[in-house]
Formats: structure tokens, C-alpha cells, sequence
């Protein structure tokens, strides 16, 4: 009712009928108030997020997201046990790790706008200057930390749910995890801006991505897919950001990832569910041996349109047997038809005991080909391969999952401004071990030609040869979509 309204209302009323008005007018509104969570509207994004029944959820998003938002929300459904998408009623100690306490302030504003009154918590600074608890209608307690407190300080204490503002340090995750021991239904909430703590990535977000840990779900959000935002705004703030920015602060990616070799990849683009490859279609295969770490190996094929396919891997932490035993088994395994196997030129030092990584890896009916000097140009390999990635015509089965890894982070050394220091750019030593075999590949020109020769690997006797293939299922249209 608006002010005019009520002045009407109030016209021709006695003194006590004006009081009964006012108090009706007062129970509707604390009526309304108690209904203020009903009239929360999420974003698709924060519905999303909200709904997931998975015990690790995050929300990985552009500024402007509705991170704050949406997990003040989270943590009001919780303590009120009115979350209308799984029952919280075991939980009765949260942590919340904040990024400093004055980010408390923000949520403390959220959760005086939308929780209900009969269930609003009473806060405790508990002797200090910032609030650093909440205590709830119905027993149950928040207690904030700060990314900048000792690991110290959480332990020896057990909760039931963890909620995370802003990626934590590593040291202060594992300690608050560590809390969480004795709930069998425990469950842990992030929502950031990955611009610092890049152990989320390999730790959180790619056991996701991989599909490893069906436990984890991740929303990745923009800045523009906040409907309430002011587009105008949004426009303005993109363009007064690098390129580096935009990609961390509009579309919700790892900042630490902003010095990728490989930027062209992404998951939507290039990868590709698992899929049984033709047995008539050429398959290029590439060794980087190592004395100290695991031998790798890639498998790339090629379809009849001259896509390129990263289709298997191998990783193998032991002997040269161990290894040619496990290189044999994924050719018979995938009944791969081998038109070239190459390997690193270190293989053909004899510092591996005793004969050649390549003699020995003969001696157990594995045949390479080394690679020449000239074909192990680092710039060019990485080049074409970048090329290829932005054409679309390299994809990988998500079978490949270390393949995969390796694209998201292999990166540049950390120079400054290169170009004016005069140093060549290159890509660290880490993070390369699939990559090596790859480059080794795409420097052999993979093509798919019926006229090839085949090799074999399970018999020194009975190669494999042309005339083995039938010539009609090399004209199929390609298995892989090329879009």
C-alpha cells in the first residue's frame, strides 16, 4: 500500500481503528517478510549451482556473477533447514573461509535481505571488530575464518558443511576438510573468481572435467549471464580489461592458466566421448622415453577427411619390457593399424644400462624410428599444432585424459615483455610429457593415404601391409564430425 493510499485509509478513522490498521498492515508485512526466500529468482547459472546434489559443489564465474548472492542463500536454506533441495537438518557447525572479514559484511547484508525474520541469526564478533560468528534460531552455528589466518586455528574442531568464498589456501582447505570427518553427509560450497589458487585446478575442477570424481560439480559462469546486471555497465568494465582479464573477471577462467602455450584448446571444442576407432583407418604412434620419469607414448589417428585424433595414451613408470609389453597390448587392444612409430632421439644413447632404449625396445618386438634432429624444432612443432587447434583439425578422445591435462597446462616461461628483452620464449619444462610425443606426430605429416605401408608390433613376422586393408573403407565418410 502506498503512502497516498493509506492516507485515504486513514480518513474518517477514530484513533483505535487507526491502531488495528496499523497493526494488520504490520502483521502482513512480517507475514511477507517471512516469505522473502519464496520470492528469491535465481539465474539459470545460480539454480544450477543451488540444485546439485553433489558433495563438492563450486561455482566458478566472471565478476558480477551472482557468486555472493547465491551462496548467501546456500547458507540461509541450510541453518533454516528450508533448503528445497536436499535436507540439512544434520548440519549444526558450518565454517565459511572468507577472503578477508570484511567480506563478512557483504554476506551479513545478503542474509538481512533474504532470510526470514523468525529465523534470523543473532552475529558475534565475539571481542572483536568484524562479526565472526552467527548463531542461528535453532541451535545451529556459522563460524567465519579468513584466508589469512593460520591453519592452526581450524583444527581440532569437527562441522558439518563448509562454505568457501573466494579460493582458499591450500594449507586451510585440507584443515577445514580434515573437520568434516564425522558427518557421513557432509558437503562443501565454493564460489570465486579463479584469479589465485591454481591448486583448485588440478585438485577441484579437472577431476570434473575428466569425469574422475563423481562427487564434484562445477558451474562456469560469465559476467553476462547475470540477467540483473546492467549491460551497459558490464560493456564498460570488459573494455578496460586486458585480454588476460577479461578471460578470468567476464568468463570465470583460471587466471593461472593465462600463460598457456595452447589457448586455441578448450574442452567444448576439441574433445570428444570415446569412441572405438575403425581398424582400416591409419594410426601414427610417437615414445618420448625417460631415465628418471614414466615413458609415455600417444596414439594419433587420422580420419578419411585428414582429421587429426589423439585416440589413446600410455604411461609407464617401469623397465623398457614393462613398457614394450603395455605399448603391444594397447595396439591389440584397440586393433590400432600402425603406419609409423617414432621416438625421441634420446632413445638411441646407450646410457639405458646397456643397449639402446631402441635395441631393447626391438629386442622385445617393438620397431621405432627415431627422430632427426631437424624434425624436433620446438617453435615450428608448436605452431602447427596451435594451427591445427584453431582450424579444428586436431581433436582428442576424452579417453586421454593426461593428453588432455597436458593441453590445459603446458605454458611459457614467465618472461617479461620478451620482445623488448631480446629472450625467446619457451615453454616450461613441465607439463610436457604427452605434448613431446604430439609434436613428434605432427612433425611426421599424418595423412591418411590408402597407399600406406603398415607395421606391426605384435609379430616381426607377419607385418601388416597395404594389401591387407580394404580399399573401400578408406573412401568412408569420417567417424569424427569435423564441426
Amino acid at each position: 500500500m502506498d503512502k497516498a493510499a493509506l492516507q485515504n485509509q486513514l480518513k474518517g478513522l477514530n484513533l483505535e481503528q487507526k491502531k488495528q490498521l496499523l497493526e494488520s498492515l504490520k502483521q502482513k508485512e512480517l507475514i511477507n517478510q517471512e516469505k522473502v526466500l519464496e520470492t528469491f529468482k535465481p539465474h539459470a547459472g545460480q539454480l544450477a549451482f543451488l540444485k546439485a546434489p553433489h558433495r563438492i559443489r563450486a561455482m566458478f564465474s566472471g565478476n558480477g556473477f551472482g557468486k555472493t548472492t547465491a551462496l548467501a542463500l546456500d547458507l540461509i536454506y541450510t541453518h533454516t533447514e528450508r533448503h528445497p533441495y536436499r535436507s540439512t537438518s544434520g548440519v549444526r557447525h558450518s565454517w565459511f573461509l572468507v577472503s578477508g572479514f570484511d567480506k563478512v559484511e557483504d554476506y551479513w547484508n545478503e542474509i538481512k535481505r533474504w532470510c526470514p525474520p523468525s529465523q534470523h541469526p543473532t552475529s558475534n564478533k565475539m571481542g572483536t571488530s568484524a562479526i565472526k560468528r552467527l548463531e542461528w534460531p535453532n541451535g545451529s552455528v556459522t563460524t567465519f575464518y579468513s584466508h589469512d589466518q593460520d591453519s592452526a586455528k581450524l583444527e581440532g574442531t569437527n562441522i558439518d558443511a563448509l562454505f568457501c568464498d573466494e579460493p582458499p589456501p591450500r594449507n586451510l582447505w585440507i584443515a577445514a576438510y580434515r573437520g568434516l570427518r564425522n558427518n557421513p553427509d557432509y558437503f562443501i560450497v565454493i564460489a570465486g573468481t579463479p584469479i589465485s589458487e591454481p591448486w583448485l585446478y588440478e585438485e577441484i575442477y579437472q577431476p570434473w572435467a575428466m569425469k574422475k570424481d563423481k562427487n564434484i560439480f562445477i558451474i562456469q559462469g560469465s559476467t553476462y549471464d547475470n540477467p540483473f546486471l546492467s549491460q551497459t555497465w558490464v560493456k564498460d568494465f570488459e573494455a578496460r580489461l586486458t585480454e588476460d582479464e577479461r578471460a578470468s573477471r567476464i568468463h570465470g577462467e583460471f587466471s593461472h592458466l593465462q600463460g598457456r602455450v595452447f589457448k586455441e584448446f578448450t574442452r567444448q571444442t576439441h574433445v570428444y566421448g570415446y569412441q572405438t576407432w575403425p581398424e582400416d583407418w591409419p594410426v601414427y604412434c610417437a615414445i618420448d622415453p625417460h631415465p628418471r620419469k614414466p615413458h609415455t607414448a600417444v596414439w594419433l589417428g587420422v580420419t578419411s577427411d585428414d582429421v587429426l585424433v589423439v585416440i589413446d595414451e600410455l604411461k609407464v613408470e617401469g623397465d623398457v619390457e614393462e613398457f614394450a609389453k603395455a605399448l603391444k597390448q594397447k595396439d591389440k587392444d584397440g586393433k590400432y593399424k600402425i603406419i609409423s612409430r617414432r621416438i625421441d632421439n634420446s632413445g638411441s644413447g646407450t646410457d639405458w644400462n646397456r643397449d639402446s632404449f631402441i635395441a631393447q625396445l626391438a629386442s622385445f618386438g617393438v620397431r621405432t624410428s627415431p627422430m632427426r634432429k631437424s624434425e624436433k624444432d620446438v617453435a615450428s612443432s608448436l605452431q602447427r599444432i596451435k594451427l591445427l587447434l584453431k582450424n579444428k583439425q586436431l581433436r582428442f578422445l576424452e579417453n586421454c585424459v593426461n593428453m588432455i591435462s597436458d593441453m590445459e597446462l603446458y605454458a611459457w616461461q614467465d618472461y617479461r615483455n620478451p620482445a623488448a628483452s631480446g629472450i625467446q620464449e619457451k615453454p616450461r619444462k613441465i607439463h610436457d610429457d604427452m605434448i613431446d610425443p604430439l609434436r613428434y606426430i605432427i612433425a611426421s605429416n599424418p595423412i591418411h593415404s590408402p597407399t600406406m605401408s603398415v607395421i606391426s608390433t605384435l609379430s616381426d613376422k607377419n607385418p601388416y601391409n597395404k594389401d591387407s586393408i580394404k580399399p573401400s573403407l578408406w573412401k568412408r565418410s569420417a567417424m569424427i564430425n569435423k564441426d
